[in-house]
C-alpha cells in the first residue's frame, strides 16, 4: 500500500478522535464539570472540513502516483 493510500484511514481516524475530544470538553465545559469557556478556539476547530481538505489531497496525490501521471513529468 502506498503512502497516500496508508495515510487516508489514519486521518480519518485521527479526526474522528479530535472531534471526540472536543465533544467531550464541549459536555464538560456545558454541565460545569470544568473552567473551560464554550468559546476557547479549540472547541470551534472545524475538524470535519479541515479533514475534508487533507483527505481530498491524499486522493488527488494517490491517483496521480497509481496512474503514473507524476512519474511521467518527473515530478
Amino acid at each position: 500500500m502506498c503512502m497516500f493510500c496508508a495515510a487516508i484511514p489514519m486521518t480519518l481516524s485521527m479526526a474522528t478522535v479530535t472531534r471526540g475530544k472536543i465533544n467531550e470538553r464541549k459536555y464538560k465545559a456545558i454541565s460545569g464539570q470544568t473552567n473551560i469557556s464554550l468559546n476557547t478556539p479549540m472547541l470551534r476547530l472545524p475538524v470535519e472540513r479541515i479533514s475534508a481538505v487533507v483527505v481530498t489531497g491524499l486522493i488527488v496525490g494517490s491517483v496521480l502516483v497509481h496512474t503514473g501521471t507524476v512519474s511521467r513529468f518527473g515530478l
